[in-house]
């Protein structure tokens, strides 16, 4: 496909040049060749997180909106027939000059009176951001329990404001006054602006969670906020700008579910996820406006949805208050804990050290290759052909035939779908079979071994008092099933044979 794009550049760049109007880009391609002129890249996740926003092109001197190519909303994937068609009508209100106006004002310095008036009817949307606790715990940013608190905003459909609790101290008996009339909106509130701002001893009395709402009334749509304005506001990108998180390596992921694959559900169901984002390269003031603009987005989006027809069925509200209270009780138990027991960790490590060193001895001798050490790139070595490098050579088998046999930079796949394949194949020979076979057994032990013994995620979910606290989902997933991450502790593998 790049070949394609750098082949057909020059006359798409012909027939862009002219175009005098904004534009509708359908389908990652076309919007990758655009920003391609705009010298640019496409956002982390492609359309998948990027459809449906107001951008600028320096190269087309206009605004654009980018969505799925229609034919996988229509038939590829119904979940999205839906968000194209919002996009559509927000293309036509882009034509027709009818956009919504962003916010008002984004007030950064907010006074008593801003803070008395930025409620709406009797309703306060109310987002915060968090810190790490100190930088060399970045990972304690996105925890609510061991977050420091950074910026608090408030808004409605028009404005908003930001304040650090720090620097304002004047703002924050006024605000718990608010919080105890008003219900406060809030997207994912209920599981991490609640314990937040619980500890920092700012109670909300009653609270309406948006991201809830959205999965009350549609199970199956993703709920970020992002998500959420894009369906039902006429936003720009304001997540993206210069948001990063240095906890994790940047991203050069341009992957969309257009492409398919074997990470299709990576966006799918996603909850709010730039809680706890840490900015330590932004600018205070611009920091400031991002939370107040998320106030104003999530007060729109909670208008919005209250005007579904949907929205007042004695099912939906029925789903949103079991799910609200689902979220709570996920909060709780983040709040307790789990508590691990240091030996038993300790014994569990020199357990998983035995069998790998067992089983590895057993996968060399099977090999041949006193070398051999059961590496992904000497087993690929040892079955392909293709591979073959220097003393890793073996079975000389052909190129696989499906597309689950490679991997994205076009190697022969090693995975478990692949060597599954490969076992199953009548014409593979018993050795290679058992080769697999017994590779796998030295796998699990690993696998386990830096995932629930070794693993720094499980260090970094370790409070200070010992518990284990991963990142509890309530009804995550399409079907409510319950989530964890970051360890995942509700899916321990049990080895098969």
């Amino acid at each position: 496909m790049g070949a394609a794009l750098r082949c057909c550049l020059p006359v798409y760049r012909h027939y862009v040049s002219q175009v005098v109007v904004p534009a509708l880009m359908m389908g990652k391609w076309a919007w990758r060749a655009l920003v391609t002129l705009d010298g640019a890249k496409l956002p982390k996740g492609g359309l998948s997180k990027g459809r449906g926003f107001l951008r600028d092109s320096p190269y087309l001197h206009n605004k654009y909106i980018a969505t799925w190519h229609p034919t996988y909303a229509l038939s590829r994937n119904p979940y999205e027939w839906g968000a194209f068609r919002v996009d559509l009508a927000r293309m036509a209100r882009l034509l027709t000059g009818k956009l919504r106006p962003g916010p008002q004002r984004l007030v950064t310095e907010p006074t008593l009176e801003d803070l008395r008036t930025v409620a709406y009817d009797r309703f306060v949307a109310l987002d915060i951001e968090t810190k790490p606790r100190s930088p060399r715990e970045s990972w304690t940013g996105k925890d609510p329990r061991r977050a420091r608190l950074d910026l608090i905003g408030l808004g409605n459909s028009e404005w908003g404001l930001s304040f650090d609790p720090a620097e304002r101290p004047d703002l924050l008996a006024p605000l718990r006054r608010l919080l105890a009339e008003k219900v406060a909106i809030t997207h994912n509130g209920i599981t991490f602006d609640r314990p937040a701002l619980d500890r920092a001893g700012i109670y909300i009395k009653r609270i309406v969670d948006t991201l809830h709402m959205r999965k009350a009334l549609v199970a199956t749509s993703p709920a970020s906020l992002a998500y959420c304005s894009s369906l039902y506001d006429d936003p720009h990108p304001w997540k993206e700008m210069g948001l990063e998180d240095p906890s994790e390596p940047p991203s050069e992921q341009e992957w969309d579910e257009e492409d398919g694959g074997e990470d299709e559900e990576e966006f799918r169901g996603t909850e709010d996820d730039d809680k706890g984002l840490l900015y330590y390269a932004r600018d205070p003031q611009a920091k400031r406006r991002y939370n107040a603009e998320d106030c104003v987005r999530t007060a729109r989006i909670h208008v919005a949805m209250e005007a579904e027809p949907e929205w007042q069925s004695e099912q939906v509200q029925r789903l949103y208050q079991f799910r609200c209270n689902s979220a709570m009780l996920a909060a709780d138990m983040h709040e307790i804990g789990r508590m691990v027991d240091p030996e038993q960790r300790v014994a569990l490590r020199s357990e998983l050290e035995g069998l790998i060193v067992t089983r590895q001895k057993k996968l060399v001798e099977m090999a041949g290759i006193p070398s051999f050490t059961g590496s992904p790139n000497q087993m690929r070595s040892l079955l392909f052909k293709r591979h073959e490098r220097g003393v890793f050579h073996k079975f000389g088998l052909l190129l696989p035939t499906e597309k689950v046999g490679y991997t994205k930079t076009g190697l022969c796949a090693v995975n478990q779908d692949a060597l599954l394949l490969l076992l199953v194949n009548p014409l593979i020979s018993d050795e290679a079979k058992a080769l697999i076979s017994q590779y796998w057994k030295v796998a699990a032990p690993k696998k386990a071994k830096s995932t629930f013994v070794d693993s720094a995620l499980i260090d970094q979910a370790i409070g200070d008092d010992g518990r284990l606290r991963p990142e509890m989902g309530s009804m995550r997933t399409d079907t409510g099933r319950w989530t964890e991450a970051k360890p995942s502790t509700v899916t321990l593998p049990k080895e098969k044979e």
